[in-house]
């Protein structure tokens, strides 16, 4: 309702100015005919301005998920900084979505991520290796649902945990 009101503002508020400008032809009057137009078309166009707020806020919760909130693209050694930071993260999904998947504590397994980052723009998940301890989860299992994950390159061992 306050956008509304704010477009009813507007437009009254430019008709009285333009009700009140002179008539002459290229002079004044017409510039705050032009003025008035402007403001009306912004106040029809200001819920735009809150979208780029909008992109914002998702752009930051992406950034907090993947453990980059404090990474900014010009840092020095950021590049490196972000693929370990991301490396990390799918470390950390990989190990807790295995967990969860086959009742495993976090202790029983072992991750190992390499990424193939020569394009910085496309990084790829290049190989996978889970470890498992000596629990309930057997390899062939494990593999299949790192597949099911898409994560086509990957291998699970059955053994015991080096984490």
């Amino acid at each position: 309702m306050k956008y509304f009101g704010e477009i009813i503002t507007a437009a009254v508020l430019c008709g009285v100015i333009s009700a009140l400008s002179p008539e002459d032809r290229g002079g004044v009057g017409r510039f705050l005919k032009y003025l008035t137009s402007l403001v009306l078309l912004l106040a029809l166009l200001s819920p735009l301005a809150g979208l780029r707020t909008a992109a914002g806020e998702v752009t930051d919760a992406v950034r907090s998920f993947f453990g980059l909130s404090g990474y900014r693209e010009d840092d020095t050694g950021g590049a490196d900084a972000a693929l370990k930071i991301k490396a990390d993260a799918l470390t950390e999904y990989i190990r807790d979505s295995v967990c969860e998947r086959f009742g495993l504590e976090p202790e029983e397994v072992s991750v190992s991520v390499t990424l193939d980052a020569q394009e910085l723009s496309a990084v790829s998940v290049e190989y996978v290796e889970v470890q498992l301890g000596s629990g309930k989860a057997e390899a062939g299992e494990v593999e299949a649902y790192l597949k099911e994950l898409g994560f086509g390159n990957c291998k699970a061992v059955k053994g015991e945990n080096n984490a």
